[in-house]
């Protein structure tokens, strides 16, 4: 078993896409755990504080370019970076009251993509049209989200089961060691629960899709009383236990643990656990993830307390579950194959993805 000093020094890319490629073939799917696909969904792309009043920069996802500016008014836009004159990226440009002008030739374009003047000579209406493309941009636990198309399907999402207005934390971006559609598996990889984390509780899981592009897991199991950890957690849990995972346009994942869970089953409500990741593909065929601790924003003197007391103890689950689960990653080439009856949570979810729709971001020549 590899030590932690080398999983961490273990490359992160796609290198084991590449390998045994005769002896052990890759099944391909439609849209799952492929590297060149962008689905239509939600990305971060920065923290919000990045743009500021006037400010313009661009970005790439994949083969995609975007340039975001703030305007005077603070109103995010995002479109498509290339400038229509001569392809300067308008990245470099300047924004000026609403508008953002090129740098190059001073072409401006208007926070839907329009072209609004050419300096140099006089533009009227009446002329060809000339646009960018946009996209929908908003802000939401501190970072700029970009919908990968020019009409959002779904909202930026909440938690599932998440009530109340929200306190967020960033905690950090990631790079995985695989695509981000196989870290989005593990919380509903039933079988992994006893082979990695030595939990042996049965769930059952119903697959609630509320639209075509978003679907959430609602999970439900006994705990035995098989290991002191258990015995435990069936003390206070009161004999089972709950969580939802809530997946959207394929970039976004959010589980949400204990349910309505009450202590030992007939007592006070246990405040849930919310941890939401939202991933961006990289062109080393892995990806980046950003990881958000969710709580409510409780009022009062101690409110600020109690969100921190919340944040601590969500990671401390989170580092409890990561230690064990980081160690199958490295080198991992994720081939869906062989799978048993109890892999139908997993079947379930490739299903799905696979349905999702592409964005016009992907490039099909990759």
């Amino acid at each position: 078993m590899l030590t932690p000093k080398e999983i961490k020094e273990c490359p992160r890319d796609d290198h084991p896409r590449h390998e045994n490629v005769s002896s052990q073939p890759l099944n391909r799917q439609k849209v799952f755990n492929e590297p060149h696909i962008i689905t239509k969904g939600w990305y971060p792309f920065c923290k919000k504080t990045d743009i500021q009043k006037t400010q313009a920069k661009s970005f790439t996802l994949l083969s995609q370019r975007i340039v975001i500016f703030r305007t005077k008014d603070g109103t995010l836009s995002a479109l498509d970076s290339f400038c229509p004159h001569m392809g300067a990226d308008l990245g470099n440009g300047e924004v000026i009251g609403n508008k953002l002008r090129c740098f190059y030739h001073h072409w401006t374009f208007d926070q839907s993509g329009n072209l609004f003047e050419i300096p140099c000579q006089k533009y009227t209406k009446s002329q060809r049209p000339i646009k960018i493309r946009n996209y929908p941009v908003v802000e939401k636990y501190g970072f700029i989200w970009v919908f990968s198309d020019e009409v959002a399907d779904h909202e930026v999402p909440h938690p599932p089961s998440f009530e109340g207005e929200v306190s967020s934390v960033h905690l950090k971006k990631v790079v995985l060691f695989a695509h981000h559609h196989v870290m989005m598996t593990n919380g509903i990889d039933l079988q992994h629960f006893q082979s990695v984390h030595n939990l042996d509780i049965k769930f059952d899981f119903n697959v609630i899709e509320k639209e075509p592009s978003v679907f959430t897991w609602v999970l439900s199991g006994e705990i035995p009383r098989t290991s002191l950890l258990l015995k435990i957690a069936h003390y206070i849990l009161g004999g089972t236990f709950n969580y939802e995972v809530l997946f959207a346009g394929g970039s976004i994942t959010s589980i949400t643990y204990g349910i309505n869970q009450k202590f030992r089953g007939r007592g006070f409500t246990l405040p849930p656990i919310h941890i939401l990741w939202g991933a961006s593909p990289l062109k080393e065929g892995v990806s980046a993830v950003d990881i958000f601790f969710i709580t409510k924003n409780y009022p009062g003197l101690l409110g600020p307390f109690k969100k921190l007391a919340m944040h601590l103890f969500t990671f401390i689950v989170l580092a409890i579950l990561k230690d064990d689960d980081i160690k199958a990653f490295p080198h991992m080439r994720y081939n869906v194959g062989n799978l048993t009856p109890e892999d139908a949570s997993l079947a379930k979810f490739i299903q799905l993805t696979n349905q999702l729709e592409t964005s016009l971001w992907t490039n099909n020549g990759q």
